[in-house]
């Protein structure tokens, strides 16, 4: 971490209280600690897509004090695995209130029986040891959304509440994805992961799914334990909303192996050079590209004609 020669820090006033700030650079990929799983077909195809390119886009999101990888995953992952020395960061103090812990819902389409599908989970949760109970949907809103996932399934009036009790929350989260493969394989039911819903939404959208998984809450605390302790979630478990996320940085891919470059030092001497060419563009949320950004983009785009 001192090694690391920032390339630039942005503040971005909130309010006139609270300020966030963002520090940009050039890491080491072995020093990054994921705290998730990687979606398979994913990593693939991102995989695929940067063995194309020439510039790494965007930097990921990386907790200043602890290293934890909070959001570009993925990107991580891959570049781990294509043997890159070096990655873009985005340091945050995940300690600011201004960084908010969302989850993922498991929605599942398919043509199953309900009545199949509700025997199957009742003996998948009963062989794991987790106990359950049947609840009117009334009571949703008196759950301890921290320890407990709930189960809605079409056709059927009450919900499922599947408690963890004492178990550790990635060792339930991992029991949960076992089951939402084991309703894919056994039902031929398709997965999405969709951003977590208020409870009273949930039952309309029944209409339009089979099966509705509302995961447990985690917590900052357990994304930092988990992650430091060498441990990580299933894919999709965390969704962190980042007040102002850099893009389109676009520094060159063959400056990130330590045998093109040399060390960290000089590879972030190339990128403080690279942005002293490059306008920051503050956009407000609603931008989309790949997806639709909720929170402010820092957008750095070249002073130099003909440069992207």
């Amino acid at each position: 971490m001192k090694n690391l020669a920032y390339a630039m820090e942005y503040v971005q006033k909130i309010d006139s209280n609270k300020s966030f700030f963002l520090r940009i650079g050039i890491a080491e990929v072995d020093h990054l600690k994921p705290h998730e799983e990687s979606v398979p077909e994913s990593l693939e195809k991102l995989l695929q897509a940067i063995k194309e390119s020439r510039f790494l886009k965007n930097p990921i999101i990386v907790d200043f004090e602890s290293n934890v990888i909070l959001d570009g995953m993925h990107r991580w992952y891959v570049f781990k695995k294509l043997g890159y020395d070096y990655i873009g960061v985005c340091y945050v103090d995940y300690k600011s209130p201004l960084i908010k812990l969302g989850r993922w819902f498991r929605f599942f389409k398919g043509n199953a029986a309900h009545y199949s599908i509700t025997n199957w989970i009742e003996n998948f949760l009963e062989e794991n040891s987790i106990p359950v109970e049947w609840i009117d949907r009334n009571s949703l809103n008196n759950l301890d959304i921290t320890n407990t996932a709930i189960v809605l399934i079409k056709n059927i009036d009450d919900v499922l509440a599947i408690k963890a009790n004492h178990r550790k929350k990635h060792e339930f989260y991992h029991v949960l994805k076992s089951m939402c493969t084991g309703l894919k394989n056994n039902f031929g039911l398709t997965l999405y992961y969709k951003p977590d819903v208020s409870f009273a939404k949930l039952p309309e959208l029944l209409d339009t799914y089979s099966l509705i998984l509302a995961t447990p809450v985690v917590e900052k605390e357990e994304v930092l334990k988990v992650a430091l302790s060498g441990k990580v979630f299933p894919p999709k478990t965390t969704r962190h909303e980042i007040p102002a996320r850099p893009m389109f940085v676009n520094f060159p891919i063959n400056l990130l192996k330590s045998s093109t470059v040399g060390d960290l030092h000089t590879v972030n001497r190339y990128f403080r050079n690279l942005l002293r060419h490059k306008n920051i563009i503050h956009l407000r949320p609603g931008l989309e590209l790949d997806r639709e950004y909720r929170e402010d983009i820092i957008l750095f785009w070249d002073t130099r004609v003909g440069v992207p």
